[in-house]
């Protein structure tokens, strides 16, 4: 008998619903009880594209918990996580996305320059080199939030 199971870049609506289960069990298995996902914490993860399915979710949710520390998964912990292991995007054929790069480079320099400046826009913005409105743009256009 064989089972087809569609990637998870297929069937995006069962990533949030994976992603609490297992952290749910990380936080059984580790004693952790203050351990949760944000809410805001489904965007982010369900615009990655898993190549490795579910296994990649779940290391990627076992960092995201080892650096929260046992507390409720923020989505800039989470983001540092997914986009540090990830490849750039690819086409089918192979090809390498420059647009999707870029944004997901530009997304992760720009959390971290908000979490650095402890969300103080202003102060975001110098460390970034743009404007408060060119800034208040990429915020919203990323959908980051603090």
């Amino acid at each position: 008998m064989s089972l087809h199971l569609p990637p998870l870049r297929e069937r995006r609506e069962d990533i949030p619903l994976l992603a609490d289960h297992i952290v749910r069990q990380l936080a059984e298995q580790h004693g952790w009880p203050g351990l949760a996902l944000a809410p805001e914490c489904s965007e982010v993860l369900m615009r990655r594209e898993w190549p490795g399915n579910v296994r990649e979710l779940r290391n990627a949710l076992v960092r995201a918990a080892i650096l929260a520390r046992g507390r409720t998964i923020r989505p800039d912990g989470l983001a540092e996580t997914t986009e540090a292991s990830a490849s750039p995007s690819t086409a089918p054929g192979g090809n390498l996305n420059l647009h999707a790069a870029i944004a997901q480079t530009e997304r992760h320099v720009i959390g971290r320059a908000l979490s650095q400046a402890n969300w103080n826009r202003t102060q975001a913005a110098v460390l970034l080199g743009i404007s408060r409105r060119q800034l208040f743009d990429k915020i919203r256009r990323h959908g980051l939030h603090p």
